[in-house]
């Protein structure tokens, strides 16, 4: 069993075994997905895999960044109740933003936003390693506040570079 608060370095797929089903409040991840670039070829596959196994872990909410198209159907039982627009005005890709899908067992629709946020600011520029696609410290304190609750426990299978 994994203890909660903690960062373990290890294949998503064996640290979610170790999770119970219904585990976990919420999975707010950034799975490798099909993109312009060609990064991450090799483990696009796993981003699927990890998406539909995070809906057995999940209590909430599955919430997922994704490119602007090709995003998968949720599972049987599941339902895409959200997408928000993430537009990256530093971005030096082809595509300047990205879609954050939510899924629920619950169909019930939310309100979708839009957020333009670089992906740096002078506060986190000190923090900037080269990696293909870092977020923003400042979206992921939105996802958190429009889906968890104080005390929450939420898991990252693809959590990267931290």
């Amino acid at each position: 069993m994994l203890e909660p608060d903690t960062v373990n370095c290890m294949d998503c797929f064996a640290a979610m075994t170790q999770i119970p089903d219904d585990g976990v409040d919420i999975v707010l991840t950034d799975p490798p997905y099909p993109n312009g670039m060609r990064l991450f070829p090799d483990s696009i596959l796993d981003g699927y895999a990890a998406l539909y196994y995070a809906c057995k872990k999940a209590r909430h909410y599955v919430v997922f960044f994704w490119g602007p198209s090709g995003v998968p159907l949720p599972p049987k039982g599941w339902y895409e109740v959200a997408r928000h627009v993430w537009h990256k005005p530093d971005g030096k890709s082809i595509n300047t933003y990205e879609v954050i899908v939510v899924w629920s067992q619950d169909w019930k629709r939310l309100t979708s936003r839009v957020w333009s946020i670089p992906i740096l600011d002078y506060r986190t520029l000190k923090d900037w390693k080269p990696h293909p696609t870092q977020k923003p410290v400042k979206l992921m304190r939105y996802l958190l506040d429009l889906y968890t609750e104080e005390g929450d426990l939420v898991l990252d299978p693809f959590v990267g570079s931290g």
